[in-house]
């Protein structure tokens, strides 16, 4: 008897062992170069086109914007230039396909006074020389929002008497929202789709950055970043903390989460409309990148990390599944493929859970520098070469 308990029970282990055996590794598949040596600060998408802009310059500083096909040809360019200088730092799209830009800009000088000359006295002739102008400081922040087809619908400004750098952006369909950092602290911004302006929101002095922005279903907005200061009424932890900011419909701070640990530098640098979040740590035991799912109160749902450092950026999918585009120091473990070579990036999906689905990636494909996701479009990454300086357009099909 005792000796047939025994065998049941191995069976009953074998059969278990069997049944949670580690799944086969996911072999990681190849991404596309649509365009390749391209000049590019960020990308969106647009239904089935992927809008690139960056700064030029004429007789003043302007915006260049240019729409791609997925088989990299221009569909149409655009040159933002108001006579004035003006700089665009992020993009994006919302549900319709416009594109909405954000950044500096300089405000429309005052007619100046001139103080007529009687009778001077200029007894040697001397031709006195006219200086030009300078450049007005950009002094604003401008949101520009085009047309599927490239057409400028609206420029709204908000001045600022100061520089600033936008940071990131988010839109739905009753407006946008900006963040960005001046000399003074970072700072929270919305506009509605007319645009009429809130009011601007603080947030610390320069010891705290705004990366990312969500514009949520209850008309408050999330704002994530890093902070080496008390934000809330919430101390530092660590070196410098993670942390995770909700702002109320009155425009004040209503709540702080820190993520944080001791010697740590975190930071969020990217986040998504479902509280889909990437950043990374920098501590004493090596760099980390980290990617989180939480809820819409802040509260981790599942949560991940990989060896490695740089901009990991964060995607909704379609069926509530997530991508990330980042540069880990080696494949993810679940993926199988060549050894990842210095430097490159590839692009992870996951499922709502939290596991690896599947990965691809590309040997010229260098550090991320902006992500963006359609249905119609896929997945296009916008990264650095490796080892050289160039930039390109990389694209996988995911639905």
């Amino acid at each position: 008897m005792r000796k047939l308990v025994l065998v049941a029970f191995a069976i009953i282990v074998a059969n278990s062992s069997s049944a949670i055996a580690a799944p086969k590794p996911i072999a990681i598949k190849e991404a596309t170069v649509i365009t390749a040596d391209i000049q590019a600060e960020g990308i969106a998408s647009s239904g089935t086109n992927l809008i690139t802009f960056t700064s030029t310059t004429s007789a003043t500083l302007d915006v260049t914007v240019v729409a791609k096909n997925l088989s990299g040809s221009d569909v149409w360019s655009k040159v933002i230039d108001s006579g004035q200088n003006e700089m665009a730092t992020v993009i994006t799209s919302d549900s319709s396909g416009n594109i909405w830009l954000a950044g500096s800009s300089s405000s429309i000088p005052a007619p100046e006074t001139v103080t007529a000359q009687i009778g001077a006295i200029n007894p040697d002739g001397v031709n006195i020389e006219t200086l030009p102008k300078l450049r007005k400081d950009m002094d604003q922040i401008s949101l520009w929002l085009l047309s599927p087809n490239g057409d400028l619908i609206s420029t709204f400004s908000f001045p600022l008497k100061a520089s600033a750098l936008v940071t990131a952006i988010a839109v739905d369909s009753k407006g946008a929202t900006i963040a960005g950092l001046r000399a003074n602290g970072a700072f929270v911004l919305s506009v509605s789709q007319t645009g009429i302006f809130g009011k601007l929101v603080p947030i610390g002095t320069s010891k705290t950055s705004i990366n990312a922005v969500t514009r949520n279903s209850d008309a408050t907005v999330s704002a994530f970043g890093s902070s080496s200061e008390t934000l809330g009424g919430k101390k530092l932890v660590g070196a410098i903390d993670g942390v995770l900011i909700k702002i109320s419909k009155t425009a004040t701070i209503a709540s702080v989460v820190r993520s944080s640990a001791p010697k740590a530098k975190r930071s969020w640098n990217s986040s998504t409309p479902s509280s889909f979040l990437t950043g990374d740590v920098i501590s004493p035991k090596g760099n980390e990148i980290a990617i989180t799912k939480f809820t819409s109160q802040f509260a981790p749902t599942w949560t991940t990390r990989y060896s490695g450092s740089g901009k990991a950026i964060g995607m909704n999918l379609s069926g509530g599944n997530f991508a990330v585009a980042m540069a880990p120091s080696a494949l993810p473990a679940g993926l199988s493929g060549s050894k990842l070579a210095k430097g490159q990036s590839l692009v992870v999906l996951f499922n709502g859970k939290g596991v690896i689905t599947s990965g691809y990636t590309n040997p010229a494909m260098g550090a991320p520098i902006a992500a963006t996701y359609s249905p119609d479009g896929g997945i296009s990454v916008l990264a650095k070469g490796i080892g050289a300086q160039t930039i390109s357009i990389f694209h996988l099909i995911s639905r």
